[in-house]
């Protein structure tokens, strides 16, 4: 294998692994749990052109979605996703691991607010509906 080869290995463990959760690391420092790497061919798209690799050094699903999924606010969760600065390709990747239904004409803003409601929005909506405010 050569060096760069093994290099781009590397890299794609690495991505793989800092794209877990804080408790799937836990588990796996703790030695509860092992680490499985599957090897997905990716899809062909009518261009011609392939999907880009899931390891990209600038997207971290696990990492943006945690700091969603602890966010106290629609803002906070906003200002995330822009702190970020996911593309329209990064987002739909977010939203496919969320299972969120998907559209063509989904625009990044769209794609931005399905996934704040997913992750934010729905958690706030119970909380409010679970305590009612004084009056």
């Amino acid at each position: 294998m050569a060096k760069n080869e093994l290099r781009d290995l590397f890299r794609a463990v690495l991505a793989a692994v800092e794209g877990l959760t804080e408790e799937e690391l836990d588990l796996l420092l703790a030695r509860r749990a092992r680490l499985k790497l599957v090897v997905e061919p990716f899809r062909l798209k009518a261009s011609g052109r392939t999907d880009l690799p899931l390891w990209r050094d600038r997207l971290n699903v696990g990492r943006v979605l945690d700091d969603l999924l602890h966010s106290g606010s629609r803002e906070e969760g906003n200002s995330i996703l822009e702190a970020a600065s996911l593309t329209k390709m990064d987002l739909e990747q977010i939203a496919r691991h969320l299972n969120l239904p998907l559209l063509k004409q989904d625009n990044t803003e769209r794609l931005r607010d399905k996934i704040l409601e997913a992750t934010i929005g729905s958690r706030l909506n119970s909380e409010a509906i679970r305590r009612p405010q004084a009056i």
